[in-house]
């Protein structure tokens, strides 16, 4: 590129110059008195001094002319970063024989590394080197405790700010903000904030899947149901037990655990073989597990946990946790199969209709039809008096009506199941304005729920969504 004069000029980060000349005041100019008073008045009036901005003789249409040139410099800076960082991480993985033809060029990259992003004065080139650097670390896939690590790493370093409101989110819980030093502005954040946010959806999904597979597998190895076990079928059984409350404030943990039936010394027993939970809850497990503990069949019928002669105080306690395990796991294992049936006729029902709809456009799309709403795990409200109610298979019948000449839509629930009728029996058959999927036409409690079960369901489109970028990411490398 050639300037006005002829000469080339040549840009690149660092010595980039905007031609623009401030003239300050001379030193005897500043000795000067700045405070006069006004004529015929006892008021001082300061006279201020300001500095003058000379643009010399570039006409504002050469000044524009730099700016395609910075921005492609930067988007050089943007694509070096970039393709450098995986380098800089495969190089560290070489034998040292190999390190050692390369490490000065390597050390050479990284000096240019480090004066971009905390030494580069002009402002464009800084800021590229940073979004770049950022996207790189934060594209990583990590499990969620890693991922919080790699954020906690780059407050360290300087990159994230901790704070109680920032819009970098990690891990769903903890707030970073980009340091001032980085120019960036609201676009620079929006994309480090996806960013984080596909992390932690990589994570979310990579922890989902881990304990998801331990389940499968702790399923797959049983072969009898928990209502078989209870009935003295000999064999492996996989259980679902849940948590069980023990007061307003606490609960019991639970998990999947893995039994066997065995016949032994004459009568039938269950011994524990695996668990995945709660840390607590396959801490405990294991214990009972190592000390052999076991639970007689015929036992499971009584009112309380059996008394085995001839075992230790700590055994006999794990005897006991077992029982209780037993118990709450079986109950569930009767009641989830009442609830089963139940939920199958309600969809039986919702699928004879002409205009069924799955529970993704009706809840995150809010499309006209009916549907089975159904809200994973436990759900807890306030009742009167500040008491905490806890309710478990909570689903029930709902529909959405279009509005006509552009009045909002209706929501309504339609059908509740009778364990359900003290928490969301009262809004069956009235009709409730529903504009968007926040619905908050809604009554707090029916409001509420559905915001809840908006979000189990948001959650699981963007594990879905993130697995299938990982496969077609795959599929194209």
């Amino acid at each position: 590129m050639s300037s006005k004069n002829g000469r080339d000029e040549t840009y690149s980060p660092g010595n980039i110059s905007m031609d623009l000349a401030v003239q300050q005041t001379s030193p005897a100019q500043t000795e000067e008195k700045v405070m006069h008073p006004a004529p015929n008045a006892g008021i001082v009036v300061p006279i201020l001094e300001l500095p003058t901005v000379n643009l010399e003789n570039l006409s504002l249409d050469e000044l524009q002319k730099k700016g395609p040139v910075i921005k492609e410099q930067a988007q050089r800076v943007r694509d070096w970063v970039t393709s450098f960082l995986p380098t800089l991480e495969k190089f560290q993985s070489l034998d040292r024989e190999v390190k050692e033809m390369y490490e000065s060029k390597i050390e050479e990259a990284k000096l240019t590394l480090n004066r971009l992003l905390h030494e580069e004065n002009t402002k464009p080139y800084r800021r590229a080197a940073w979004l770049a650097y950022l996207q790189y670390m934060l594209s990583k896939k990590l499990s969620k405790d890693d991922a919080i690590g790699l954020a906690e790493k780059l407050v360290k370093d300087g990159f994230f700010k901790p704070t109680g409101n920032g819009p970098i989110v990690v891990g769903y819980a903890r707030k970073y903000d980009i340091p001032p030093e980085a120019y960036f502005g609201p676009e620079e954040i929006g994309v480090i904030q996806k960013a984080a946010q596909a992390m932690t959806a990589r994570a979310e999904a990579l922890l989902d899947q881990k304990h998801k597979e331990k389940i499968r597998s702790l399923r797959e190895q049983g072969v009898n149901t928990s209502l078989e076990l209870a009935n003295g079928k000999t064999g492996v059984c996989s259980m679902n037990v849940p948590p069980e409350q023990i007061d307003e404030e606490h609960w019991r943990p639970g998990g999947t655990i893995l039994v066997e039936l065995v016949e032994e010394n004459g009568e039938k027993r269950i011994y524990p073989l695996e668990a995945v939970g709660t840390l607590n809850f396959e801490a405990a497990m294991k214990e009972a597990i190592d000390l052999c503990a076991y639970v007689p069949v015929a036992s499971l019928s009584d009112s309380r946990p059996p008394h085995i002669r001839g075992l230790d105080g700590e055994t006999q306690r794990k005897v006991s946790f077992l029982w209780f395990i037993l118990q709450r796991g079986i109950n569930a294992a009767k009641k989830e199969a009442e609830f089963t049936t139940m939920k199958e006729e309600y969809r039986c029902k919702v699928a004879e209709s002409f205009d069924a709809v799955s529970a993704e456009e009706f809840v995150l799309e809010l499309k006209p039809g009916i549907c089975v709403v159904e809200f994973e795990g436990v759900r807890e409200v306030i009742a009167s008096g500040g008491k905490k109610l806890r309710f478990y298979n909570v689903f029930f019948i709902g529909q959405i009506v279009a509005g006509e000449e552009g009045l909002p839509s209706t929501f309504m629930v339609v059908k509740v199941p009778p364990h359900l009728s003290d928490f969301i029996g009262g809004f069956v058959g009235k009709p409730y304005g529903a504009t968007d999927n926040k619905f908050e036409g809604l009554p707090p409690k029916l409001g509420d729920l559905m915001r809840a079960v908006r979000g189990q369901l948001a959650r699981k489109k963007r594990i879905t969504d993130a697995t299938s970028q990982e496969k077609e990411a795959a599929a194209v490398a």
